[in-house]
């Protein structure tokens, strides 16, 4: 269950210090290959390269932006940029100015959008909204890009946001954390966290050292082949969780997630429901500091689990606790096999091991035999 104001959602608990850390020293200090770049040539009508047009490249929810110029071939370049939506604005002496909105930018991704300039007065304007290309042009790279607002909605157990690579083609988490990606051999992926490593283990990796909230992130990049040597370290593919920033605009939201064995159905071969009582609860909160130059962020999350297990474990047969395991069998094949019990006395070595060694007759132990220790401690187990 989810309450939002005008909001999206958000961050960790982990986020909250960092949000505060990052605060004076903004995107300068991140890992370089969160972040992608924006690429393509600059024409006019007819074809022909536009060198000089002066271009802003702005994020349109931060408002944030960078200046680039088309070069002389035309091509333009604006690099360094954090993954969010982009608007292009183009302006050149002779042309009509041209804004481009709508420009989707992944985590690493380099997105290529030529730019075509009419004639006319720089007062006149065209606006054009971008369709995102759905082919990578500029590298050769491989992966696949989870946008985490498809998923907010999802079941997800645990609500481990690593485990969301199940829905990357070839690859899986397993239940224990481990990953594979593509093909790749189990603990030879990499977990990041905003470009910066999150994983717990010495020369390979193990699993993830934190698994922050969905709420928390805007994304999650899977490269699977081909991808860059900034990666390095692993032989497997990489997993990079980008989390969210605040925008110009004031955004909240209230989630909880409730799992509760008054909604439950017993398990196969329970005859008791276990008790499961857990709340993953929370609350996102961000906006600006100063408009289109500083941001916070923060998401608080908290887990309340109270849960227990049942379990179903063979007593025996009421003949096996007077000695007789004339029924005791095993499948062997498809058929019942009969399990024998050797007389300790009739040789050497120990139950376990035994050498030399006869079993009871008909697989009874006489009554004589019978530890009465043993037989006192039968008495506490409850009768199948």
């Amino acid at each position: 269950m989810r309450f939002e104001g005008t909001a999206k959602s958000a961050s960790s608990v982990l986020a909250v210090a960092m949000a505060i850390a990052w605060l004076g020293n903004p995107p300068l200090s991140e890992a370089q290959f969160t972040r992608g770049a924006i690429t393509g040539v600059v024409k006019d009508s007819s074809g022909a390269v536009v060198p000089g047009a002066d271009m802003a490249v702005a994020e349109e929810r931060t408002g944030s932006s960078i200046s680039v110029r088309s070069l002389g071939d035309g091509v333009y370049l604006a690099p360094q940029l954090l993954p969010g939506t982009y608007r292009i604005t183009v302006q050149m002496q002779g042309f009509k100015s041209v804004t481009l909105s709508g420009l989707t930018l992944n985590a690493g991704a380099t997105l290529t959008q030529d730019l075509v300039l009419e004639v006319g007065a720089t007062t006149e304007s065209v606006k054009v909204s971008a369709q995102t290309s759905l082919v990578e042009t500029t590298n050769g790279q491989v992966g696949t890009t989870v946008q985490i607002s498809h998923v907010l909605e999802m079941p997800l157990v645990d609500r481990d946001v690593y485990k969301l690579v199940n829905l990357v083609p070839g690859s899986f988490h397993n239940n224990d954390g481990r990953v594979s990606i593509a093909g790749a051999r189990l603990q030879t992926s990499a977990f990041l966290l905003d470009g910066v490593a999150n994983s717990i283990g010495g020369l390979r990796n193990q699993n993830a050292d934190l698994s922050p909230p969905i709420d928390s992130l805007q994304e999650l990049k899977v490269e699977t082949n081909n991808f860059g040597a900034e990666y390095g370290r692993m032989m497997g593919g990489v997993m990079n969780a980008v989390t969210k920033s605040g925008t110009n605009e004031f955004h909240g939201s209230l989630y909880e997630f409730l799992r509760n064995d008054a909604f439950d159905a017993r398990g196969w071969g329970v005859d008791q429901l276990p008790p499961l009582r857990r709340n993953n609860f929370g609350g996102t909160f961000g906006g600006p500091i100063r408009q289109s130059r500083t941001f916070f962020f923060l998401n608080v999350d908290a887990l309340r689990d109270h849960s227990a297990a049942t379990r179903t474990y063979s007593v025996g047969l009421p003949d096996w606790r007077t000695g007789n395991f004339s029924s005791a069998t095993r499948d062997a094949g498809g058929r019942a096999e009969i399990v024998p019990i050797y007389d300790p006395a009739t040789g050497t070595g120990d139950f376990l091991n035994p050498r030399a060694t006869t079993p009871f007759a008909g697989n009874m132990i006489p009554a004589s035999r019978l530890d009465p220790v043993a037989s006192k401690a039968l008495s506490f187990l409850p009768t199948p």
